[in-house]
């Protein structure tokens, strides 16, 4: 054995009549024994790597747990190994943040329940946030309240009040532009025989003081093109164009009523004499080319666009039927986020004014611009043309007329039960009419 084991030895006898024995004086045995391997057999033989670094934290913030561990390299047949390999120690990596309770802004007033002759109206809120880490408990106060309303007589004649107007709510943002609501509920409705209150139930207001969403950065131009050749070698058109650089953002100028292409005639030119071979213009129909390549997006990220457009390869002539198709088209492109951004919807600019109309009998056109392009996390334009041509007459300026406009549908009912109001609305408007419409 290689622990806490023995060994042994023997003899025997040569000459039994005088019992001498070989190597041993007379009187021993013929066999001995003798202890070896005399170290412990249950000696420590296990060998231990070193501790792995702490762990983190098991909390973000407030009393965790770290632990670190450490593994077996070599392990003996004896006693093995009967140490620790696993350590826990108490952690905090910082005090949790301590949140008071907070109650919740009343709701509105519900109706009354009755509409005369004394009854009741109920409004509730609710804990919005609970204490935290110590914090501190919300007051001691109501949870719901009740209010008398409709006090007055049936058998009167009551005219129907408003109450008066709620706080200011939050804004609708943290930067401009951004709006607030206030309410007011019917204190009073009216009876059988009172008038209704009158005035909104809600009143919109803009929020001062508040740095703009976007940096502020009118819309510019690049400059006109050259003008292009002529369509024609009589009678023909012309047109040059140019493009928006930058557009508008915040309270920038907007690109509204900017015309980004212009036409004219030639072969002749406004003011000149015809061309010789050229006889009396005859009476043709307008004639419009083929579309021209899309043009590079505006922006390389964030919501572009990209134009194309086509021309009038012939204007109409002495009461030809003029172009009525559209002869710009725009387009997204390159709507995948930039690194930072604020949603932006695209919205199509006003129409133009229509431009002077070219001949009694002839055409005009009007032109609007994309005032904002939608950027990767806005809603893109509908597909609409940016110029649009129609006939026109050179008649004398039509008169105005006071009309009125139709009703709207009727509103919301005031209340559930018993004598309430509900409105509608119509407008006194100017419409530009023909003689003896």
């Amino acid at each position: 054995a290689t622990c806490q084991g023995q060994r042994e030895r023997t003899r025997h006898v040569t000459n039994a009549d005088s019992c001498i024995l070989h190597g041993a004086t007379h009187g021993r045995g013929l066999r001995e024994t003798a202890p070896c391997g005399a170290q412990a057999c249950w000696e420590d033989t296990c060998e231990l790597a070193g501790w792995t670094p702490w762990s983190a934290c098991s909390a973000s913030c407030g009393a965790g747990v770290a632990t670190r561990t450490r593994g077996i390299l070599a392990i003996g047949h004896t006693k093995g190994c009967t140490t620790g390999l696993t350590e826990s120690k108490a952690c905090e990596e910082q005090p949790c943040e301590v949140v008071d309770c907070l109650w919740e802004d009343w709701e509105m007033w519900s109706a009354c329940t009755c509409s005369c002759g004394g009854g009741t109206k109920r409004r509730r809120r609710s804990i919005k946030a609970a204490p935290e880490n110590g914090g501190a408990l919300c007051d001691a106060e109501a949870k719901e309240e009740v209010r008398p309303c409709n006090t007055q007589s049936c058998e009167a004649c009551v005219d129907g009040a408003w109450g008066k107007w709620s706080d200011w709510g939050a804004c609708s943002a943290s930067c401009a532009p951004a709006f607030r609501v206030r309410h007011r509920d019917l204190e009073r409705p009216p009876s059988a025989c009172g008038r209704p209150a009158l005035g909104p139930q809600d009143d919109y207001g803009h929020c001062g003081a508040l740095d703009a969403c976007e940096q502020d950065r009118d819309c510019q131009l690049s400059d006109w093109s050259p003008w292009g050749a002529c369509s024609a070698e009589c009678f023909g058109v012309r047109e040059r164009s140019r493009l928006i650089v930058q557009y508008a953002s915040g309270n920038g100028k907007k690109c509204a009523n900017m015309t980004l292409k212009e036409s004219g005639p030639c072969n002749p030119a406004g003011g000149e004499a015809s061309p010789r071979g050229c006889g009396p213009d005859p009476q043709r129909a307008c004639k419009v080319g083929d579309w021209e390549d899309w043009s590079s997006c505006s922006l390389s990220c964030g919501g572009g666009q990209k134009t194309r457009y086509r021309h009038i390869l012939s204007p109409a002539a002495n009461d030809g039927p003029p172009c009525e198709d559209a002869l710009a088209e725009v387009v997204p492109c390159h709507a995948e986020p930039c690194r930072t951004q604020v949603c932006r919807d695209c919205v199509w600019g006003a129409w133009s004014d229509w431009g002077e109309c070219a001949k009694c009998g002839s055409q005009r056109s009007r032109h609007r611009v994309v005032e904002s392009m939608a950027n990767a996390c806005g809603k893109v334009c509908n597909p609409g043309a940016a110029k649009e041509t129609g006939e026109c007459k050179s008649e004398c300026d039509k008169p105005f007329y006071c009309v009125w406009s139709s009703w709207t549908h009727m509103g919301e009912c005031s209340a559930k039960c018993g004598f309430a109001t509900r409105m509608r609305q119509r407008q006194l408007a100017l419409e530009q009419r023909d003689h003896g419409e």
